[in-house]
């Protein structure tokens, strides 16, 4: 590109030159930047060299350069220093044929640089920059978008702000009062105002903000069997940070220490039932936090015949039973708690997969945990689940083939509802059962759990997509036929 001469005037007035032409220079690098990307980063032939404080550093790739500048040379792109790039229009030939270019560099720095720097900037963030976060993780999380998409969305964000910013402040300047001119400029090159994503660029920095201030958890590895056969993997979520988090929050906290018991003796949730009135925790103790445990499986895909179970997942979840019904039932308060292939559990049981989580449930039921207010006795309360997840649980056969398919009451096929289960019969037939010692020892006498109370119904796979729908045929018929309103 052809290059106009800069009177040596105007160097030692202005502070930064485009590095590319030698001909747009200004007192802020922020404009340098905006100038580089909008008027050279788009030729065929861009290349630039980075040439502060005699940086050798070569670029072919805007963003690769501004991510160069902004780690090496972070002054330069936020304050706009008194610093000069070495490389002028006098020298640049000869500069330019002594240094060897290097190919575009996306290294992320010393980890332990931007670990430091992370942990020390991610409590001090402005509201705008916890918005951003927000932003970030929605565009993640909710629309899907991979970290290369972010990290182009954040770049982009910024250079737009920036280019709106210089043309606010250039408004500002030619109505304000002269004497406040350095107070303007200094205020427009905030680092939190030019760059909402301040000490939020790069996953790795994403990560730590996310996990400290939203609280959000990396799934850790469980091995089970031999690693050198099988390699059987199990993930999980710790189930004690989880509720410290959630407790740590007012409002959670405000709904477990309510009473959630109806006075008009109509059920609304499950603390109104009589399972809930007679347990030896729930009715002695106020307020015990309840844990509901959930198991289910699911297909990741769809496939036919040999291969229909290889790719299904068992998953277990929690939710906070003190809460209201209407802030149980949304998808925000059911968080994860273990995944794993359902053949892993088929091939381990339901005792060693779940395990932590029943060692987290002990602990909370012997020690608690300390929140920032007084901690509260917690007990597992209930374990929906699906009639197939709720007969494993139970040690109950559960294919559709069992003789008697109900885990409530004695009947076959051909006799429904005549002969109830109790706590009795249940544990007579588990003990009769010597040839499996693992039935016998099950979640009932290991972790607190009654199977004939505990394996609730639900009401979605029982009622919404069980009986309803022919009650709902019924009922139509008798209104249409009959017409009795």
């Amino acid at each position: 590109m052809s290059s106009k001469p800069i009177s040596p005037l105007r160097r030692t007035c202005l502070r930064f030159f485009c590095p590319v032409c030698y001909t747009f220079a200004s007192i802020h690098f922020t404009k340098i930047m905006k100038y580089v990307h909008h008027v050279h980063s788009f030729h065929c032939n861009f290349s630039v060299v980075c040439g502060i404080s005699g940086c050798p550093r070569t670029y072919t790739n805007f963003l690769s350069y501004k991510k160069h500048i902004y780690r090496s040379h972070r002054n330069e792109y936020y304050l706009g220093l008194e610093r000069q790039i070495a490389i002028m229009q006098s020298d640049v030939s000869d500069e330019l044929a002594m240094l060897q270019p290097l190919e575009d560099s996306d290294e992320e720095g010393d980890l332990d640089t931007i670990t430091a720097t992370a942990e020390q900037q991610h409590m001090t963030l402005t509201p705008v920059n916890h918005h951003a976060a927000l932003m970030l993780l929605q565009l993640k999380q909710k629309y899907k978008l991979s970290q290369t998409a972010l990290n182009a969305v954040t770049q982009d964000f910024t250079s737009l702000l920036q280019y709106k910013l210089s043309e606010v402040e250039e408004s500002i300047l030619k109505i304000a009062d002269v004497s406040k001119t350095s107070a303007v400029r200094a205020a427009s090159q905030s680092p939190s105002l030019i760059d909402p994503f301040y000490s939020l660029h790069g996953k790795y920095q994403q990560e730590v903000y996310f996990s400290r201030v939203f609280g959000i958890q990396k799934p850790m590895e469980r091995h089970l069997g031999s690693l050198s056969r099988d390699g059987t993997l199990v993930y999980d979520i710790s189930l004690l940070k989880s509720l410290e988090f959630l407790l740590s929050k007012e409002v959670i906290r405000d709904e477990v220490l309510r009473n959630h018991q109806r006075s008009d003796c109509l059920l609304g949730n499950y603390c109104d039932g009589t399972v809930n009135k007679s347990h030896p925790r729930f009715s002695q103790y106020s307020p015990v936090l309840q844990l509901i445990l959930y198991y289910d499986d699911v297909e990741v895909c769809n496939p036919l015949g040999s291969r229909a179970k290889q790719h299904k997942l068992a998953l277990f979840y929690f939710m906070i039973g003190n809460l209201s019904p209407k802030y149980q039932s949304s998808l925000l308060n059911i968080h994860l708690l273990c995944i794993k292939r359902s053949e892993t559990l088929q091939q381990y049981g339901a005792k060693t997969v779940p395990e932590p989580v029943m060692k987290d449930i002990n602990y909370l039921e012997e020690v608690g945990i300390s929140v920032l207010v007084d901690g509260e006795e917690v007990c597992l309360s209930a374990v929906p689940g699906d009639n197939l997840a709720s007969q494993y649980l139970g040690g109950y056969k559960s294919l559709a083939s069992a003789h008697r398919k109900c885990r409530s009451c004695f009947a076959v096929k051909e006799d429904m509802q005549t002969k109830p289960r109790n706590c009795a019969s249940y544990a007579q037939h588990i003990a009769s059962l010597s040839h499996d010692t693992a039935l016998q020892q099950h979640i009932s006498s290991t972790y607190g759990i009654n199977e004939d109370k505990g394996l609730t119904p639900d009401i979605m796979h029982d009622v919404l997509e069980g009986c309803l729908q022919y009650e709902m045929k019924e009922m139509f018929q008798i209104f249409i036929s009959k017409k009795p309103l």
